[in-house]
């Protein structure tokens, strides 16, 4: 086995959660994560990844909230989203891009929790393809005219850590993309204009 399929079989595993190695012993791992008393996965903190990101924007925060209330509205703003379909007011179907050539990872999120022009958090239900759980913090400066937007996110990559770090050596580092998408974001909102990724 090359080098090069050597990694693209770890993304693989990563986004799909099946190793042929287990596999072929009759064992998948994806059906085996913990839940809550409530039946919602908790994202282990060992094999999680966590991201948290502050900008300040000159707008006030109920419009910061409202277009980020607006799940749809996401991937104008984070490059990796490939779509956000709301299902209901609480619950919402994400697909994301990984690196080419491999499939999507997919997940149905719910909202935990949501204060309006304060807070936003939402977390992975039981068949998501990684463990996921984020909030979004509107916290009003400057007299209520600008906004600092602090977003967190915490995921379990299938292959854990292990499928992280090589991402990252493939150029694809999600805290990079979510800085970079966060000042855009900022850059647009402050002039006006839509938000497009990749612009």
């Amino acid at each position: 086995m090359t080098d090069l399929q050597g990694v693209i079989g770890l993304l693989y595993r990563a986004a799909s959660g099946y190793c042929a190695a287990l596999g072929a012993m009759g064992i998948d791992m994806r059906g085996s994560q913990n839940t809550n008393r409530l039946g919602r996965r908790k994202v282990p903190s060992e094999q999680a990844s966590k991201i948290r990101r502050s900008i300040e924007i000159s707008r006030p925060p109920n419009e910061i909230y409202k277009f980020w209330r607006s799940f749809d509205n996401l991937p104008r703003i984070m490059s990796h989203l490939q779509s956000v379909q709301v299902i209901s007011d609480r619950l919402s179907h994400w697909v994301v891009k990984t690196m080419t050539g491999l499939p999507t990872v997919e997940w149905d999120a719910e909202i935990i929790n949501d204060v309006e022009n304060q807070r936003i958090g939402w977390r992975s239900l039981n068949d998501a393809d990684v463990d996921h759980a984020g909030s979004v913090e509107f916290e009003p400066t400057g007299d209520g005219r600008s906004t600092r937007l602090t977003v967190t996110m915490q995921y379990a990559p299938i292959a854990g850590r292990l499928g992280t770090a090589v991402a990252k050596l493939l150029g694809e580092d999600p805290e990079l993309k979510i800085a970079e998408d966060l000042q855009r974001f900022k850059e647009s909102m402050e002039a006006g204009k839509a938000v497009t990724p990749g612009l």
